[in-house]
This record gives structure tokens, sequence and C-alpha cells, in this order.
């Protein structure tokens, strides 16, 4: 592709860069297209996108970008460019819920025949002791952060508080699996596994000038566990919607769920 920019005379300028990647906005003079080029590790981020935008086009979704081609080797993904802006949360409305609700059903609806094929979402929670083992992670990494100045009463706060508080809850669920003969570590049946875009919000959406809602970044999307999806999306900072939104939001995805049992 940069090869084609010499000659084409295609503009790159870069969106955004972090520790995922990086992308860019790629000008063709007719069209744009973006390019994200991902960091290589254990999550195949780039592979677990491409197979979601391959998922959301056999399936005819209109509201995610437009899938053009993936290099697995060099973990690259070419996208249709969706204009707009990334919609304000403490702005949302009862619209903009019932659209996030309605391609969560269009994804469940969709994925039956083939949900077993993909892999689980990263860091997706589909056993008491799979969730237990991301939060031992998570906590962790934590402690290996250095503690100065106000990350030190941070440290203090988390080591008096909040870890002994997360042990005496991890013994609690085990014994009250073990009351109930049921093992800590068996995964969630794969009937009540969803596909899952993770990491979902409106950090990971566009508003484009008709005001209709785009979805877009799936590095993260696999099977999982419904009741995460619903957490994350409400208790993720980048979610700061009113709390009436959030328990609307709630309700009507236990309707789009309520059929499972457990």
């Amino acid at each position: 592709l940069f090869a084609k920019s010499r000659n084409n005379n295609m503009a790159f300028s870069r969106i955004s860069g972090g520790n995922n990647g990086i992308v860019y906005s790629v000008d063709r003079g007719n069209e744009k297209i973006i390019a994200k080029c991902y960091i290589k590790d254990n999550r195949k981020r780039s592979h677990r996108e491409h197979r979601a935008y391959l998922f959301f086009s056999k399936n005819k979704f209109e509201n995610v970008p437009g899938f053009i081609c993936h290099d697995g080797e060099q973990d690259v993904l070419l996208l249709n460019h969706i204009g707009g802006k990334r919609p304000d949360p403490q702005k949302a409305d009862r619209s903009d819920m019932d659209a996030i609700v309605l391609f969560i059903r269009r994804i469940k609806a969709n994925q039956e025949k083939e949900k077993m094929a993909f892999m689980e979402a990263a860091d997706a929670f589909l056993s008491p002791e799979g969730c237990i083992s991301i939060l031992d992670r998570t906590l962790e990494q934590f402690q290996q952060l250095s503690a100065n100045g106000f990350e030190k009463q941070i440290h203090h706060f988390m080591s008096s508080e909040i870890i002994p508080f997360y042990e005496d809850q991890k013994a609690v669920l085990r014994q009250t699996a073990e009351g109930k003969d049921a093992s800590f570590g068996t995964p969630l049946e794969d009937a009540f596994q969803i596909l899952s875009p993770s990491d979902f919000g409106f950090h990971n959406m566009i508003r484009n000038e008709n005001n209709e809602l785009y979805f877009l970044d799936f590095e993260y999307f696999g099977r999982d566990d419904p009741a995460k999806l619903i957490l994350d999306f409400i208790l993720h900072p980048a979610m700061t919607v009113n709390l009436e939104l959030k328990q609307y939001f709630f309700i009507e995805m236990l309707k789009v769920f309520r059929a499972d049992t457990t």
C-alpha cells in the first residue's frame, strides 16, 4: 500500500496510535480508506477484527465500516472510511441505546451457525475460574507499578481494603460452588455464549452526518458471556451516560437474552 502511494499520490495521515497499533487515514483523491496496523501479540487482534468484518459482511450489517482486505502476515486491515465524529456519551438518548441494543440483537440472531468457530473474546469471562484468573493478573500488574506520591495512597487503599475484600469473596465463591457440586472451572455452556464485540461503548462508535451510529474496532471480538458484555458497556470509564439510560440499556439487553436461563 505504501509503495502504491508513491505512484498514485495517496496521502497518508495518522489518526491514532498507541500500545495496540497505528491507524491511518488514506486519501486516494476520490475516496478515503482506513489502514489499521496492529502490534503483533498473542491476542491476534487483526485476525479477530478480520473475522468480525467477514461475519458482518456475510450477514449484511450496514452500520459498520465496509471491509476491503486483510494482510494476516503484516497484520494490516483496510476498511472504508466513515465520516463523522465520536459521539458524546453525555448527549446520548434512548434512540442511541435502541440502536446499540439492535446491533447486539442482530449479532445474536445471526451467530448460531458459526459462533463456535470463533476464538474466545480477549479476556473472556466464560467460567468463574477464568474471571478470577484475569482479575488476579490485573491486580498483579497493578502491584508492580511504582508507588510514589498519590499512587502510594492508592497502593495503600488497594492493599488494605480492596485486595482483602477480593480474597474473601473468592473464598466465598469457591465454597458456594462446592456446595452446589459445581466445577469452578466449567465454562459457560456453548448455547449461552455469544459473539461479543468486547470493549464495547461510545468510544468505539462514530456518529455520521445523518446522526446514525456506526460501530467499529473489533480487535477483541469473539465468544463471551453476555453478562460480561452488558457490564463492560455499563461500567467502562468512558461510558459517562446518565443512570437512567444505563438502566434502560440494561433492561433492553435482558430482553435480548430473556430466553437464556443462566
